[in-house]
């Protein structure tokens, strides 16, 4: 299920996808974990379409999650780049994959990486403090 919402201006109605985008690998066991946060997080937010993408080393990819969503109706795409911090994939790479489906009309946004994000350090902060309560 996904959040839909009018457009105050235009009258349109619109349904929005996240798209939560990894950098990629071919070792099945990194991109499990990516898997079984998408599903905590359809989980967490049933009313919210959660989708995953990979950037390179494994499917599917940035371009082929968008356009499958496009076919079942979403008409908006918010990325958001499961990366520690901005470097060269997300200042050229990333964003050509997203001006060339934004040249075929899709509108498709990026946010900053989840590492710059402001509550991305207080939840390191709350890891630190489980990690100083374990025996050593």
């Amino acid at each position: 299920m996904s959040i839909s919402f009018v457009a105050a201006s235009e009258g349109v109605v619109t349904t929005q996808a996240l798209v939560l985008f990894a950098h990629g690998s071919r070792d099945a066991r990194w991109r499990q974990t990516f898997e079984r946060l998408q599903a905590q997080l359809r989980d967490q937010l049933p009313h919210h379409k959660l989708l995953l993408a990979y950037m390179e080393m494994a499917e599917p990819t940035l371009d082929h999650v968008v356009r499958a969503a496009q076919a079942d109706g979403v008409t908006a795409f918010v990325v958001l780049p499961m990366f520690m911090a901005s470097g060269g994939h997300l200042a050229h790479d990333v964003p050509n994959q997203i001006e060339a489906l934004r040249q075929d009309g899709i509108a498709i946004s990026m946010l900053p990486p989840i590492g710059e994000h402001p509550q991305f350090a207080a939840w390191v902060a709350g890891v630190v403090q489980d990690a100083f309560a374990l025996p050593v």
